[in-house]
This record gives structure tokens, C-alpha cells and sequence, in this order.
């Protein structure tokens, strides 16, 4: 699961900002959004780090929606204090918000 939402991170780490002016409207990069993290597998299992550390990634459109709706400009800077996979993160970057991560877990602070 990490791999994979890695892979949308840096995929939008990339892309995100070509996404968002090209897309015409909010609807269309939401509905762009949603065609991606339909090809990754669901959630359906939950390693014992996860359990213990109640990790709940972000899906990659909620993700977007949340950036949206605090309307990140440049001028900002957007904290995460529980980082995960940087879902929220990358979405802030794309919008121009600079970003401060934390995250507790091994796993996820290297991949981020």
C-alpha cells in the first residue's frame, strides 16, 4: 500500500502543478484524481504498525479536496504533523504552499 501511494505522491510531486493549471476546473482535476487512485489496490488489510500506530492514509482525491478547501496559496506554509505517506503534503507543495512533515513511523518518515 505504501508503494503504491508513494507512487501517486511523487507522481503528483511531478505532475501536480501541470494538473491543476491545465485542467480547466476543480471538477476535472477531482474527477483526473479519482481515475488514478482507482488503479491502486484498496485498503483492505492493516499491518500490525499500522494498528498500533492507527495509521489511515488519505486518499489521493480527499487529499486533494482538503488542499483545496484551505485555499494554500504561496504564502503559506502547510505543517503535517502526522505526515503518513505525505498524501496531504504533496498536494499542499502543488498549490504552492511550502511544507513541514513529521511523521513517528520508520517506515514512512524514509519514505518521505
Amino acid at each position: 500500500y505504501e508503494a503504491c501511494e508513494i507512487a501517486q505522491a511523487l507522481f503528483l510531486r511531478r505532475y501536480g502543478r501541470t494538473l491543476l493549471a491545465r485542467a480547466g476546473s476543480p471538477q476535472t482535476v477531482l474527477r483526473n484524481l479519482t481515475k488514478i487512485a482507482a488503479l491502486i489496490p484498496t485498503h483492505t488489510r492493516r499491518s500490525e504498525e499500522s494498528q498500533a500506530m492507527q495509521q489511515l492514509s488519505t486518499p489521493l482525491p480527499f487529499a486533494y479536496v482538503a488542499a483545496r478547501a484551505a485555499a494554500l496559496t504561496c504564502d503559506d506554509l502547510a505543517f503535517e504533523p502526522s505526515a503518513g505517506t505525505g498524501m496531504l503534503a504533496v498536494h499542499a507543495e502543488a498549490f504552492g504552499a511550502r511544507v513541514t512533515l513529521n511523521e513517528l513511523a520508520d517506515t514512512r518518515a524514509t519514505l518521505l
